[in-house]
């Protein structure tokens, strides 16, 4: 029995509803780099986030309760229609964002000083704001 990685979140309020949400159901879950993420805000962006785990054997019911769960929200992407993307991504597909990748590797900074908080889609990869 393995873990495998259902979720990524960049604060641990929202991995943590998940996580409840998901033992609920009565799925056992594992926060991965939870005290890292949350001691070291500015390492988020290098471990990849707070990695909500499940066992192998729940990867699919746990998908799909997620999936429910975000789709009570209501909100989808425009692109493709999908109810599955990750909330609060953190881009620099901008300007200035692109301009704070650069500088950041320049001076040897990390994280880069700008980003945007957009939603990305899981399924076809588009960025997109709710509001």
């Amino acid at each position: 029995m393995q873990l495998v990685t259902i979720g990524t979140y960049d604060n641990l309020y929202e991995a943590e509803l998940a996580k409840i949400q998901l033992e609920s159901y009565n799925i056992p879950t594992v926060l991965k780099d939870a005290e890292m993420v949350h001691l070291m805000p500015i390492y988020n962006l290098t471990i990849g986030g707070i990695k909500l785990q499940v066992r192998d054997l729940d990867e699919a019911n746990a998908k799909s309760l997620l999936i429910a769960m975000s789709e009570q929200s209501g909100a989808t992407c425009p692109s493709c229609g999908s109810s599955d993307f990750i909330s609060n991504y953190k881009s620099t597909k901008n300007k200035k964002g692109r301009l704070a990748v650069i500088l950041s590797f320049l001076t040897g900074t990390y994280p880069p000083l700008h980003y945007e908080l957009v939603n990305k889609c899981n399924e076809c990869g588009e960025t997109f704001d709710t509001a």
